[in-house]
């Protein structure tokens, strides 16, 4: 019995512990919830508007794997860009490969294409957006970078590729999210 008092105490210890690191807050829309290294945390906070006139806007894009089976984008909370030249990052943090494609959205409708593209793949979203960059794929931990021009409209970012245990596409596993691209304003 007193063997198990100080087991005890550090367990409570680790739990009291793991408790005040964490947060009860919610990851913001386009994120895993999983921390974004500091180093490109900074960048991605300020993808949201160009720094200076005629600057590409960046936006840094992570694959991530928070749980087996389930994969996503995180996007540092980034939900809008403004239209305009923009360089797009996937990094990859997963253990397998990945890619993201940006599709514009015919008719705006993120809801609608995603549940097109969950119902068929690739195949039901190619009928709903057009794609106007990619970049990957992308091996674990390698990144890749592309410039794409982007017009005021909704977008997903979307895995295609196939490699989850049952065969269907990443998107299908959550790896689509969606992006809103704000017309510019003269200023």
């Amino acid at each position: 019995m007193s063997k198990l008092i100080p087991k005890f105490a550090v367990v409570m210890v680790a739990v009291l512990a793991l408790a005040a690191c964490t947060s009860d807050k919610k990851p913001g829309p386009g994120t895993s919830g999983n921390p974004v290294s500091a180093s490109s945390s900074s960048s991605s906070s300020s993808s949201s508007s160009s720094s200076a006139a005629g600057a590409a806007t960046e936006l840094k894009v992570f694959a991530v794997e928070p749980a087996p089976n389930t994969f996503t984008f995180d996007i540092a909370g980034v939900q809008s860009v403004p239209a305009g030249a923009a360089t797009v990052t996937l990094a990859n943090t997963g253990t397998m490969a990945h890619e993201v494609r940006l599709a514009k959205i015919r008719d705006g409708n993120f809801d609608e294409y995603k549940a097109a593209v969950n119902a068929q793949g690739a195949l039901g979203g190619a009928a709903l957006a057009d794609e106007v960059g990619a970049v990957g794929p992308i091996d674990p931990g390698a990144s890749a970078t592309t410039a794409v021009v982007l017009t005021s409209g909704t977008y997903a970012l979307v895995c295609f590729l196939t490699g989850a245990a049952d065969g269907k596409a990443f998107a299908q596993h959550g790896m689509i999210t969606q992006l809103d691209v704000k017309p510019t304003t003269a200023g």
